[in-house]
């Protein structure tokens, strides 16, 4: 008799259970069907552009999957273009009212061009009474490109908040010039590639496969100067310091190691300073490697030869009140963004005192690159995940000039870029510093 009573309540139970779990599941935003497919639905800041004619404007191509949506290629903007106080927008418009979207487009870093949104103002309206209501600001877009060539952005969900046949996006910041100067006489270049609104649609959160061990993928992002980039090298691509790393810490681990060489001929820690495009090229680099690789992430950075000029680079010659704000800046940024990484701080190495090339160094920019090594000390003291590569550094490459390559200069010949096998000396060194981090994050290491 009881059991009898017993077994419907349990499958009631049961049944009750499982109603339960399907509510709890989650449930994300993600992309339904495309709302653009006539290059008539949008139109873009008057008049539009002077490099391209109004047919290539807005031209619908094939998505190049097989698909029957369409993208569209847009620019807007150049000299005496957008007048001063004008912000460039692009306005959709949509075949139905629509509340809940989802936006992608892809840029690029070409100069000639000046692309890449970094920061958009969502307005919305119902047509033809043209109120626009303001929405939300997009910020911080860089760090949601989930690939570096292209550059491949895709929103959030953005809710409207109420059924609107139109939306904007006003474009407030871009990666190569950074911030829309309404003052300018020459307006903002601009232009996206392969634009296309979403409907928004709710979906149960497919299962995420188990997370993969952390320890499986080591990841490096190298910031730096020539020396980083592998000036003077035959091929830097093979022979540069980082690349020689990578090599140096995946046989010493036998783990699978990434490296993004984010070196740069010329550039001082200005050039390196957040919003600045060499930034962005390095934390969409390690973005990119988080998303893709998962694993640990490592920051080496070595900057303050082109502070030290003399005259020639970008705020020579910079202080050493002014190297540590940069710096701490730097760092700081990093850290935002990807909190569990850590980052070393490599000595910057020694030049010949009568170092001239384009820039002016000589004994007096030696003498200030040496100074920054306290600096340096003083900064890494203040950080738990930051830390101090060779101080040795600069006594090891000060002592072996065999190590340069010599370069004609206006002050005589020069000692400034390792050459292929400075390189291989420096990358041992840069190696040491990261394994022992990399050991410490539990990896095995060889001896």
């Amino acid at each position: 008799m009881k059991k009898h009573v017993i077994l419907p309540l349990l499958l009631v139970f049961v049944a009750s259970l499982q109603t339960t779990c399907s509510i709890a599941a989650t449930m994300v935003w993600t992309k339904g069907r495309a709302l653009l497919n006539d290059p008539a639905q949008i139109t873009s800041t008057p008049p539009q552009s002077n490099q391209f004619g109004v047919a290539n404007l807005l031209r619908p191509e094939s998505d190049g999957v097989g698909t029957d949506e369409y993208i569209f290629h847009t620019a807007w903007s150049g000299p005496n273009v957008i007048p001063a106080g004008v912000d460039p927008y692009l306005q959709v418009h949509f075949t139905k009212a629509e509340q809940h979207i989802i936006f992608t487009m892809t840029g690029s870093n070409w100069q000639s061009t000046y692309d890449t949104p970094l920061e958009v103002d969502v307005l919305a309206a119902n047509q033809p009474d043209g109120k626009w209501k303001f929405i939300r600001t997009l910020t911080n877009m860089d760090a949601d490109f989930t690939a570096m060539r292209p550059e491949r952005y895709t929103s959030p969900h953005i809710d409207l908040g109420a059924a609107y046949t139109d939306v904007k996006f006003v474009v407030k910041r871009t990666l190569a010039s950074r911030t829309c100067d309404r003052t300018s006489r020459t307006g903002l270049l601009l232009s996206l590639g392969r634009f296309q609104v979403y409907e928004a649609i709710q979906k149960e959160e497919e299962e995420k496969p188990a997370p993969s061990n952390p320890k499986e993928n080591i990841n490096l992002v190298f910031i730096g100067n020539s020396i980083t980039y592998g000036a003077t090298l035959s091929n830097p691509t093979t022979q540069a310091p980082p690349i020689i790393c990578r090599q140096m810490v995946e046989e010493a681990t036998g783990v699978t190691t990434h490296v993004f060489n984010g070196g740069h001929s010329g550039i001082t820690t200005w050039g390196y300073l957040p919003g600045r495009s060499d930034f962005t090229t390095v934390s969409m680099a390690a973005n990119t490697f988080v998303r893709n690789n998962g694993g640990l992430l490592y920051f080496s950075i070595m900057l303050g030869t082109n502070d030290s000029a003399i005259i020639g680079t970008e705020g020579a010659p910079v202080s050493t009140e002014t190297y540590r704000t940069n710096m701490k800046v730097i760092i700081d940024e990093l850290i935002r963004r990807f909190p569990t990484c850590k980052i070393i701080v490599n000595y910057p190495l020694w030049y010949s005192p009568n170092t001239h090339n384009g820039s002016r160094y000589l004994e007096e920019g030696m003498t200030r690159l040496r100074s920054y090594y306290p600096i340096i000390d003083a900064l890494i003291a203040e950080y738990d995940q930051v830390y101090a590569g060779e101080r040795g550094v600069w006594e090891f490459f000060e002592n072996n000039r065999p190590l340069f390559t010599a370069e004609r200069g206006n002050s005589g010949t020069f000692y400034l870029h390792p050459n292929a096998e400075g390189a291989v000396h420096l990358a041992e060194i840069w190696t040491q510093s990261l394994l022992t981090l990399i050991k410490a994050d539990g990896v095995k290491v060889k001896k």
